[in-house]
């Protein structure tokens, strides 16, 4: 209900209610679930999208609900559905300024475009996006 009032995610301030660090909760999900501690940034990253609201819910796999459950004391699948609503946009304003100098030398520099990298699906995505 809070989480409503105050339009926050639920997860979220269920969190920071319990007085825990996102990161408390990603040590929590690496060591039940058996995973790679050197993919704590990539645990991580997953765990922050569902907490705000940013992952669809639905794929993640019921060992995450458990563990998180646990850690939060509470039916955290189910306050997981509840997504509040963006605030409006606020207006933006936009100054343009003539390029001088070396800023107008830098505009014409052509950027090297990065190579992503690719990388395999392993278990970390299928627990957070299904297999």
């Amino acid at each position: 209900m809070q989480a409503r009032l105050e339009a926050e995610p639920p997860l979220l301030l269920l969190r920071l209610r319990r007085k825990l660090t996102r990161e408390a909760v990603v040590d929590a999900l690496l060591k039940r679930l058996g995973l790679d501690p050197r993919k704590s940034d990539k645990v991580g990253g997953y765990y922050h999208d569902l907490e705000v609201g940013n992952l669809d819910p639905e794929p993640v796999d019921r060992r995450v609900w458990d563990v998180l459950s646990d850690v939060l004391k509470a039916n955290v699948r189910g306050l997981a559905d509840f997504r509040p609503e963006p605030p409006p946009p606020a207006p933006a304003a936009a100054y343009m300024r003539e390029p001088t100098g070396m800023q107008a030398k830098l505009e014409h520099v052509p950027a090297s475009p990065a190579e992503p990298v690719a990388e395999e699906p392993d278990e970390i995505d299928a627990l957070f996006l299904g297999p």
